[in-house]
C-alpha cells in the first residue's frame, strides 16, 4: 500500500454485571489497545454503564430477573498496516467500525492474500475450538445422565430394600404382640387351672 497509515473509529461495546466491573474492564480494553502492534490511540470516550430493562436470566428451573448493564467506548485509532486493523477486529470484536482515512485503500494481491489468508486460519481455528467445546460439552452431558441414571437406580434399590424389612419389621412386631397376647392367656390358663 502507497500510504499504509489508516485511521480508523469504532465502538467497543460490553454487556454485564455489576456497572463497575464493566466501566473498569472497559476502561483497561482501551488501554491495552493502546499497547498493541502498530497501533495507535488517537482518542476515546468511554460511556457510563446504563440498566438494560425488562432483561431475563432463564433456566430450565427459574426465570429470574436480571440487572444487566451495557456500556460502550467510542475510539479512534490509527494503524500502521491493514493487517494490524485485523488483529484489532478480531481480538476485540468492535461492533461499529468506521474508516476515516485514506479515502481509498490500495491493496497488492500478495498483501490481499496474506489478510486473507490470516482470516481463514483463524476462522479454522475459532471451528476448532467451537468443535472442541461443543464435544466436551456433549461428553459433560453423558456422564451427567449416567450418574443422575445411577442415582436413580440406587435410590429405587435402597426403596425396594426399606419396603420388605419394613413389612418384616412389622410382621414381626405383629407376631411378638400376638405371642405376648397368647402367652397371657396360656399363664391365666395355667393359673386357672392350679386354682
Amino acid at each position: 500500500m502507497v500510504n499504509k497509515k489508516i485511521r480508523v473509529a469504532f465502538i467497543l461495546e460490553i454487556l454485564g454485571r455489576p456497572p463497575e466491573h464493566i466501566s473498569k474492564i472497559l476502561a483497561e480494553l482501551v488501554e491495552q489497545l493502546g499497547t498493541e502492534k502498530g497501533i495507535k490511540v488517537i482518542s476515546s470516550d468511554i460511556h457510563q454503564p446504563k440498566k438494560i430493562e425488562g432483561q431475563k436470566e432463564e433456566t430450565k428451573e427459574v426465570t429470574v430477573e436480571a440487572e444487566l448493564y451495557t456500556a460502550f467506548a467510542s475510539i479512534e485509532i490509527e494503524v500502521e498496516e491493514l493487517s494490524n486493523l485485523l488483529v484489532i477486529l478480531f481480538k476485540y470484536m468492535p461492533s461499529h467500525l468506521e474508516f476515516i482515512s485514506p479515502e481509498r485503500l490500495e491493496v497488492s494481491n500478495t498483501e490481499l492474500r496474506d489478510l486473507l489468508i490470516d482470516i481463514l486460519s483463524r476462522m479454522h481455528r475459532y471451528d476448532e475450538i467451537t468443535r472442541t467445546v461443543i464435544e466436551e460439552k456433549n461428553i459433560l452431558e453423558n456422564q451427567l445422565r449416567m450418574i443422575y441414571q445411577k442415582i436413580r437406580e440406587q435410590q429405587e434399590m435402597e426403596n425396594r430394600m426399606r419396603v420388605p424389612s419394613m413389612k418384616v419389621t412389622t410382621n414381626a412386631k405383629e407376631e411378638s404382640v400376638k405371642n405376648s397376647e397368647e402367652n397371657k392367656k396360656q399363664s391365666k390358663k395355667a393359673k386357672a387351672k392350679k386354682k
